[in-house]
């Protein structure tokens, strides 16, 4: 087993050069995660080396489906399985699967009762669309003909999970905001400061989040005016470099920024984008 392992934090960063670079090194170490699903019946979002309430989002789900794409040998019936289980198993523990889980399979969004819940349904939307794609391909060269068939209908069911965070997106800001059990919004337009870190937004603030969708970009770019977007709001996001925020927009758990820096340093630098910050805001750039 290996262990010490945050996916939200890696799954777009470290398991995707592994992939590249050393891909049996690869295979063997998501082997070796794999165990903690033998196990105990879930992933797990941090492999610590037993299960830990830390971050959002099933992240092994994508971890694993981008490994099986790059051809790395590893048991993908028992790593896909791993991700069905967090797609369509309401967790009985806080340490597993995906927090709110019940009432989102009816709703279509992790309502604002779910600490950062906005995080949670846009990571969950990201895990699905992975898991989606691996499974059209699996569906592709399964020999079994039934088999094959179930694997079509959950990558189709799956695609359309992946579009559910657009209910959080408001329109009229154009961020994404979290939302109540009765829809409404966590902001209105006119009240909302994109700047301000915490409360739906997982270590990030709205900024943060507004080009979080990766998986979903053609619709970004549709919503926000066309293919040139990215440029045009990237200019003023990064251009807020350097610039302090309101106390809100730095007060992380326990009133100040985690690793103990100035509102200045955390914010400052890079300004809203914070690319330091995994996952997040990495593909800003290159959108």
């Amino acid at each position: 087993m290996y262990v010490n392992n945050g996916y939200w934090d890696t799954y777009r960063t470290c398991w995707p050069a592994f992939n590249l670079l050393l891909p049996e090194s690869s295979g063997q170490m998501l082997q070796g995660l794999l165990q903690l699903y033998r196990d105990g019946g879930w992933m797990g979002r941090w492999s610590a080396p037993g299960f830990v309430n830390c971050m959002v989002g099933t992240s092994s789900d994508v971890m694993f489906a981008d490994a099986a794409a790059h051809g790395v040998e590893l048991d993908e019936e028992t790593a896909y399985r791993s991700g069905l289980r967090n797609v369509l198993t309401p967790p009985d523990s806080e340490v597993v699967g995906r927090a709110g889980q019940g009432r989102f399979r009816f709703r279509d969004w992790v309502d604002t009762s779910v600490p950062e819940g906005l995080s949670w349904c846009l990571e969950g939307a990201i895990n699905d669309a992975g898991l989606a794609r691996w499974a059209a391909r699996r569906a592709r060269t399964c020999a079994v003909p039934v088999a094959a068939c179930d694997l079509r209908a959950e990558a189709y069911y799956l695609r359309n999970r992946a579009l559910v965070w657009r209910n959080l997106f408001q329109q009229a800001s154009g961020f994404l905001v979290g939302r109540d059990e009765a829809g409404t919004w966590e902001a209105e337009p006119g009240e909302l400061d994109p700047r301000v870190w915490g409360g739906s937004y997982t270590e990030t603030n709205a900024w943060g989040m507004a080009f979080s969708a990766v998986h979903d970009a053609d619709y970004l770019a549709a919503v926000h005016g066309g293919p040139a977007w990215p440029g045009r709001a990237s200019g003023p996001l990064l251009r807020r470099a350097g610039e302090g925020g309101p106390r809100a927009a730095w007060d992380l758990r326990g009133g100040h920024p985690r690793d103990g820096r100035g509102p200045r340093d955390w914010y400052g630098a890079a300004g809203p984008v914070q690319p330091a910050g995994p996952p997040r805001a990495l593909h800003v750039p290159l959108l």
